[in-house]
């Protein structure tokens, strides 16, 4: 056991909570004596004892020397049980621990104030959620995003005394080991437990206001954990003394590494609550790790350096806050026209395919703007709505997300605080993936595209500086990606091989993989709800060392539950990895995986989304045979339906696959049909889904059409497709880019296109519609007169 000074400490342990590393369990001390409704609130000792009178004065036949040695969990046992009336139970619960107050004169109240991004609480009292921000997380109940969005949760392991008098069938209140044994293995509590099992595992916890040597509950959250995974944190318990030998035994036991001893509690809320808000009190962005990011000239003679660039090494040392150039670092000509035009400009989207050079674009306009404040936000972090909020009270600056960096609820609020992003003078630029479909539903946004292949001047630069390598000229029609390989096989440059695992990876680390080519991170909490521990993550990237590696998470990805993730290091190497020799069923059990243990969790649903969309899957595997890939992903989808036929969203993807890999296929398409109808019905109120489905399922009916050769039947589906094309074209919230793109194409081929033959087929057999679908098919026409001859 190790024994802490709190002023030798102090400073250490109020950095690690705000770098969101050392996070809070507070026990029955820390609310004992507090005012309640109609008393104060008891500890655990206190409690028992006020069980007991109430238990003798309701039952004649319980004796007081019956029951004289009954700990908390025997005595709540009788307590809770039909012996004593509901209303005395609720009189208890209501008049000793509802209605909790927290003066703010008392340093209690400065510590649950401070900035934790979540709290671990033993307690059913009241206390922190009637005097703070945070929002109450409750035993047997499904937790949802939309709690984080606005409030930061407040886990209540033992669940609350409001919602046990609130509801007839509550029972969430939790007294002895075995009701949390139950509690903790419950299927209902299983994100609660993953967020648990994360923190424990990853991160520092520091118990407050607890004794721990009468609560059981430690030692059952460690059961969850393998051993290997307690071995790098700190569990550290407040005291004011010394435990004695069999005190200091008992909570190593619960797993306790460490005893901070302090003077008073008072003392220690008080200090640690100032020098925490004297870090936290600082300028967030002033002291914001990667601001102002410079440049380093990588010299020609350090040959390794140069290749691993080009073989996809990140070229920002996170360490270091620098950006390497490269010899074959070059200009692209789009920097220029995005700072040239940035003036007149708010936010700025750069798209790209993967691996087309975002990163280098985001440095290129980086290095072209000494005189301004850049933030830089790299992939391997995520932004969240909080960041956000403090972000836009900076002033004259501008903010570069790298792809993958900001999650969609906060790119929506940067858009609805655009007002105040021209207040204070501040410029938004965001690369993003070119499949990522947030910000195509935005209109308040100037886009950009940035290519993966060069252009004629880019071209000739990339040439003139790989040469001084000795690396063969790059030809037009390369991509990136498509370059590395050419070097390898033309030159022998690099090795392939540096792609290949080292050894055969099972079915949970292929899943881990998927996940970080899909997301360019995988959290630890994920990893360990999929089944990994901390061990087994390692092992993985020893196997694919070159590829893939772990780094702490940074403070503004702390409501992720999770000390370290896993990151990449060439997302184009790890789509050509899953795409050579890994059988189809081991990469459908894998995406299963992630799907069953993620789809449910509110912090680790967008992961199970992503990975199970159509343009996900199309790209991650694409360099798979033709036939390969299309077999993959509609059995894929096949077996998802066990797990997510009450999902729109998978649904709507289903149609897509249908309609794209067996678009010749009338009962493929009439199957697609059907998958887009059962989409937009469970859409309901949901207009932007509903407008998708429409989109889909409009292309569905056009080609069923087109290949319909029976006249009855062909009139019938040219009704339908009319009506379908009218609700995508024509509902009010049109994609613009999206009509604009099947103009174009019946424009171009309009023997081949199936809107522009449906619309001027439809033309001749006007007298076969009704007034209804005439009308729509005549608002088709006007918004698409150049697809008709």
């Amino acid at each position: 056991m190790n024994y802490l000074n709190f002023n030798e400490e102090l400073f250490r342990m109020t950095q690690l909570a705000a770098e969101g590393k050392l996070i809070p369990l507070i026990g029955s001390g820390f609310t004992r004596g507090l005012k309640s409704k109609r008393g104060i609130v008891p500890d655990g000792n206190e409690a028992n004892e006020i069980m007991k009178k109430i238990i003798i004065a309701s039952c004649p036949e319980i004796s007081e020397d019956s029951i004289h040695d009954y700990e908390l969990d025997n005595t709540s046992s009788v307590f809770f049980s039909r012996e004593v009336p509901k209303d005395k139970q609720r009189d208890f619960l209501t008049n000793y621990f509802t209605k909790v107050v927290i003066d703010k004169s008392d340093a209690r109240h400065s510590f649950v104030n401070l900035d934790w991004p979540y709290i671990y609480t033993l307690n059913i009292d009241d206390a922190i959620e009637k005097n703070t921000n945070f929002e109450k997380i409750v035993p047997y109940k499904k937790i949802s995003s939309s709690i984080f969005k606005h409030k930061k949760p407040v886990f209540k392991l033992h669940g609350d005394a409001n919602y046990e008098v609130e509801y007839e069938d509550a029972e969430n209140l939790i007294f002895s080991p075995s009701q949390y044994e139950r509690s903790l293995a419950s299927e209902e509590n299983k994100t609660m437990r993953d967020y648990i099992r994360a923190d424990f595992g990853t991160k520092n916890i520091i118990f407050v206001g607890c004794s721990l040597l009468k609560e059981f509950d430690i030692g059952y959250i460690l059961k969850l954990i393998p051993e290997n995974d307690l071995q790098y944190n700190k569990r550290i318990l407040v005291r004011t003394s010394k435990p004695d030998k069999a005190q200091e035994i008992a909570l190593s036991n619960k797993g306790i590494t460490d005893i901070l001893l302090v003077e008073s509690y008072d003392i220690f809320y008080s200090e640690f609550s100032k020098k925490l808000q004297e870090i936290q009190g600082k300028d967030r962005f002033g002291k914001y790790k990667y601001k102002n990011p410079s440049f380093e000239r990588v010299e020609t003679s350090n040959y390794k350096r140069q290749l691993d660039l080009l073989y996809g090494e990140k070229m920002f040392e996170i360490n270091a806050n620098v950006f390497s150039k490269a010899e074959f670092y070059i200009q692209r000509t789009l920097a220029s026209k995005i700072v040239r035009e940035l003036s007149d400009k708010v936010i700025v989207c750069i798209k790209g395919r993967r691996f087309s050079g975002k990163s280098y674009l985001l440095a290129n306009i980086t290095e072209m703007l000494p005189d301004r404040s850049i933030y830089y936000f790299p992939s391997n972090i995520t932004v969240d709505d909080i960041l956000i909020q403090s972000l836009v009270n900076e002033q004259d600056c501008i903010f570069l997300f790298d792809s993958n960096s900001i999650i969609y609820s906060a790119s929506r609020l940067l858009l609805d605080l655009q007002s105040r992003l021209i207040e204070n003078r501040i410029k938004i630029i965001i690369a993003t993936n070119s499949s990522d479909g947030i910000w195509s539903r935005f209109d308040n946004k100037d886009e950009y595209y940035v290519r993966n292949y060069f252009s004629i001047d880019e071209l000739k630069a990339f040439n003139q500086s790989a040469s001084k390598l000795g690396w063969i000229d790059r030809i037009s029609t390369q991509t990136n990606i498509d370059y590395i390989f050419y070097l390898n096989s033309v030159q022998k440059v690099g090795d392939s091989k540096k792609f290949q695992a080292t050894g055969t990876l099972s079915e949970k680390e292929l899943a881990a993989i998927i996940i970080v080519a899909s997301r360019d991170k995988a959290y630890y909490g994920e990893l360990l709800s999929i089944g990994f521990d901390t061990n087994q993550i390692e092992q993985l990237t020893r196997k694919m060392s070159l590829l893939i590696e772990t780094e702490e998470t940074t403070r503004e990805e702390q409501e992720y539950h999770s000390g370290r993730k896993l990151v990449h290091n060439s997302k184009g190497a790890l789509i050509n990895y899953l795409s050579s020799g890994i059988g189809n069923q081991k990469i459908i059990n894998a995406i299963s995986l992630v799907v069953k243990k993620l789809a449910g969790n509110p912090r680790y649903n967008e992961t199970s989304k992503t990975i199970m969309l159509y343009d996900t899957l199309n790209q991650l595997f694409s360099s798979k045979e033709v036939s390969g890939v299309s077999s993959l992903i509609l059995n894929l989808y096949s077996e998802l339906d066990v797990i997510l036929s009450s999902d729109m969203h998978y649904w709507l993807q289903r149609a897509k696959a249908h309609y794209n890999i067996r678009g010749k296929d009338k009962e493929a398409l009439s199957r697609a049909f059907t998958f887009g109808i059962k989409s937009y019905d469970m859409a309901k109120e949901n207009e932007d889904h509903k407008l998708k489905c429409a989109l889909t399922i409009s292309l569905i009916c056009g080609r069923l059409w087109s290949l319909e050769s029976i006249l009855e039947e062909k009139i019938k589906m040219m009704d339908k497709a009319i009506e379908w094309y009218f609700k995508a074209f024509c509902s009010g919230k049109e994609y613009d880019k999206y009509i604009n793109k099947n103009i174009e194409n019946a424009s171009k081929w309009p023997t081949e296109n199936d809107f522009a033959k449906l619309l001027r087929y439809s033309m001749l057999q006007k007298d076969k519609l009704n007034h209804i679908r005439i009308k729509e098919l005549e608002k088709l026409v006007n918004i698409s007169n150049r697809a008709l001859i």
